[in-house]
């Protein structure tokens, strides 16, 4: 079973996802800035101390055949950027093709001409964080990684049911997911491969 490289392991889903990584016999390698604000400890988690704004320090932590999930968060658009840029070009140098990045909702299509953060009810608080995923889009399409970029509406702090929607490259029917089952997507892609080069949205 291929090692997963996991970018936001102390985060609210990037926990989640080192929890059913694990949980599903994956060995998992993260690289964190503080190692203490990982919530669980296991013979199949590798940590290593670093800031994925180093793509030096990215870098180091990637390994051959390894698949990359990055559930970071950013607090402004150039910071995201950057993460996203330092991931990819480690992956490059590395040989790497498979990501899988967690994204938003506001940037998948509502209609062929419009995307859902161009509607007049979009909120206005959410326009910065969906810049920022417009923008590594972007960057992912011209990179030639086999990504799939996951674009959840709102996360909601519940376990899985297992009974949610998926949609290609158009906005979620529903205006929330489970953390649970949003995680359970993801370890599903990570098994399965079936959304490349592929956004997608999911909803309860």
């Amino acid at each position: 079973m291929k090692k997963i490289i996991l970018f936001g392991a102390t985060g609210f889903v990037g926990s989640e996802i080192l929890q059913q990584a694990i949980h599903r016999g994956f060995h998992v390698k993260t690289l964190v800035r503080n190692p203490a604000k990982l919530k669980m400890m296991h013979s199949l988690l590798e940590t290593v101390l670093g800031d994925v704004s180093s793509l030096e320090q990215v870098e180091r932590v990637l390994e051959e055949d390894a698949l990359v999930v990055s559930a970071l968060s950013a607090n402004t658009i150039d910071e995201r950027i950057t993460y996203i840029e330092n991931i990819i070009k480690a992956m490059n140098n590395k040989g790497l093709s498979r990501l899988i990045v967690l994204g938003g909702a506001g940037i998948l299509q509502i209609s062929e001409t419009q995307k859902l953060y161009e509607g007049e009810h979009f909120p206005l608080e959410l326009l910065r964080f969906t810049l920022g995923h417009l923008g590594v889009l972007a960057h992912l399409k011209k990179s030639g990684m086999d990504y799939t970029l996951v674009c959840p509406p709102q996360i909601l702090p519940n376990p899985a049911t297992h009974n949610y929607a998926v949609h290609e490259n158009y906005a979620p029917k529903g205006w929330t997911i489970n953390c649970g089952d949003l995680v359970h997507f993801i370890m599903e892609e990570v098994k399965n491969n079936k959304y490349i080069k592929s956004q997608v949205s999911i909803s309860n």
